[in-house]
């Protein structure tokens, strides 16, 4: 695979408001988030492969349009974007459940707040993640099970921002740790108490 490629670019430059709620079961839930991915074929898809639900579906990495939530060894960064206005509001909480596996060293999830004028770092290789990007979880791996991350925003109130989800991993194969990272059950919310 040619490693400056871009596999898959999508914008509509829509913003959301809080409340935001977001469980990947509608056939459009896609269309919320801008797609990036520099290097091989390794995706952010929403599909049925893995969800915290029997039925459900999610968002996750997969290496073949959606089948499975598995990826392969061609160097990656995919970059799921959401961006979401904010407002006048005392405290914001961001939710969501996320599992994820990838070899214990360079295959990894994060997830980082930007403010909405940034762009993701370009390229397949890129391990420096600008200075503006405040991690909010960052290269975790190993997580076998469904897990609920909860947060609060600091700093966000009367601004738009990017919530973006980052894979990446290396192209070494020696611990076939599948599967990739997944993402479910997305929820902002804000209140006027804190």
């Amino acid at each position: 695979y040619p490693v400056s490629d871009i596999v898959n670019f999508k914008t509509l430059n829509t913003t959301f408001s809080v409340p935001y709620e977001q469980t990947f079961d509608g056939e459009e839930d896609i269309l919320d988030f801008d797609i990036i991915t520099y290097g091989g074929n390794n995706a952010w898809v929403i599909g049925s492969a893995t969800s915290t639900t029997e039925d459900g579906k999610s968002m996750y990495i997969s290496n073949d349009n959606g089948l499975t939530n598995e990826y392969d060894y061609y160097s990656t960064n995919s970059y799921a974007v959401l961006t979401v206005n904010f407002e006048d509001k005392a405290e914001y909480h961001l939710s969501f459940d996320y599992k994820v596996m990838g070899d214990g060293y360079y295959d990894y999830l994060s997830v980082y707040i930007a403010p909405a004028t940034e762009s993701v770092p370009t390229g397949v290789y890129t391990t420096t993640i600008p200075s503006t990007f405040v991690p909010l979880l960052v290269n975790k791996n190993l997580v076998e099970n469904w897990t609920n991350f909860d947060i609060v925003l600091n700093d966000v109130q009367n601004s738009t921002k990017n919530i973006i989800f980052r894979w990446t991993n290396d192209d070494d194969d020696w611990d076939d740790n599948q599967p990739a990272a997944a993402i479910d059950n997305i929820s902002i919310t804000g209140s006027d108490c804190m």
